[in-house]
């Protein structure tokens, strides 16, 4: 029976056998063409995207109510050191989306390390989306713009990568 089912399947094209055919009680047998129809699939891609763009509306508010809440205090510094960071930290812009859990999580950190970074809204502003993937090569977030002193860019993604080097290069020196 298997090896029916391989020969079957072998003698389809796999999208064919993928959209148009089911494994039923051990034999691959045809979908009913109104299942498979295109407008069909389309209702359901347009059900699907509806969904989740309103999930996005629900779950937004809360997600960014949840930030501010959790979002921790700044470490303490002398005014000169927190000068020093602050002039270093003008040499960093963060591209991100609002809602975004990866970014939300690098605001985190550069809070807890009192950084006045610049952040760059990629969703919504598509001069800094189109800055983003041409600078960087695609559009993902968070992406840290990094320009050092002798004026070379370099971009650092994922939220992991970019809160070890900001804590690599801010993290007050324990007393």
């Amino acid at each position: 029976m298997l090896l029916l089912l391989v020969m079957r399947t072998a003698e389809l094209s796999l999208p064919d056998a993928t959209l148009t055919h089911r494994v039923r009680n051990g034999t691959l047998s045809p979908i009913p063409e109104a299942i498979t129809s295109q407008p069909t699939r389309l209702f359901m891609r347009v059900i699907i995207r509806y969904f989740f763009r309103t999930l996005r509306l629900i779950l937004t508010p809360a997600v960014l109510i949840s930030e501010k809440l959790t979002t921790p205090k700044a470490v303490s510094r002398s005014a000169e050191e927190q000068a020093r960071v602050e002039r270093a930290a003008s040499n960093l812009a963060l591209y991100q989306f609002n809602a975004c859990p990866f970014c939300i999580k690098v605001r985190k950190e550069m809070s807890r390390l009192g950084l006045p970074v610049e952040t760059r809204d990629a969703q919504n502003d598509p001069d800094h989306r189109a800055a983003l993937e041409a600078g960087g090569g695609w559009v993902k977030v968070p992406c840290l713009l990094i320009e050092h002193d002798n004026g070379e860019q370099q971009w650092l993604y994922e939220s992991d990568d970019i809160n070890a080097w900001l804590r690599e290069q801010f993290e007050p020196a324990s007393s």
